[in-house]
Parts: C-alpha cells; structure tokens; sequence
C-alpha cells in the first residue's frame, strides 16, 4: 500500500493538501519512501503523523521535509513516543521552516 501512496503523492499533479497518516504503523523505510516522495508535493500544507513511533532519524526526515517545503504549516506529532533525542533533533532544526502549528501532545 505504501509503495502505491508514494507513487501517487510524488506525481508531478498531485495537488493534496492535507495528508493524515494518523496510527499507520510506519516502519522507518517507509517513513523515508514517504517524506522523499512528499518533497515535491508543493501544495502540502498539513500533515498528520499522529500515533506512529518517531525516532531521531525518522524525525530528522521531518525536519527536511519541512525545510525545503514552504507550504508545510502544520505538523502533527501527537502520540509519537517522542524521546529526549527525537525532541532536541525537532527543536534543533523546526524553527528553519514555516510551521506555524507543532502538535507534540502525548509525547
């Protein structure tokens, strides 16, 4: 399924707004099969990874994706199992982008 939903938000006519993967069980692979696809999705504006294990690489990803995309303004972390770690990668880097709403509940 994944392969399938990558191919698809990398086509050059994807036009998705809103993207929720909300308990999705992404493993790390898939995770950076998803953000490589989602770079040249330009009209991205949020993006829901809510109850997915984020770890400091997975977040680190994250980060990248919301760096080289100017649209990206929202970003949900809720029930991440957010570590020390995976925080301070976030923090380090999240401030480069246009976020302007972090959800990080339940971390």
């Amino acid at each position: 399924m994944c392969q399938h939903l990558a191919s698809f938000l990398s086509h050059k006519d994807c036009r998705i707004r809103d993207l929720s993967l909300h308990e999705a069980e992404l493993s790390a692979e898939i995770f950076e099969l998803l953000i490589n696809a989602l770079k040249d999705c330009d009209s991205l504006s949020e993006i829901s990874l809510s109850k997915n294990s984020c770890s400091p690489q997975i977040c680190s990803w994250i980060v990248k994706l919301c760096q080289g995309h100017s649209n990206i303004a929202r970003l949900c972390l809720s029930h991440c199992e957010i570590d020390a770690h995976s925080l301070e990668v976030l923090s380090n880097d999240i401030v480069e982008s246009n976020i302007r709403y972090l959800n990080l509940a339940w971390n």
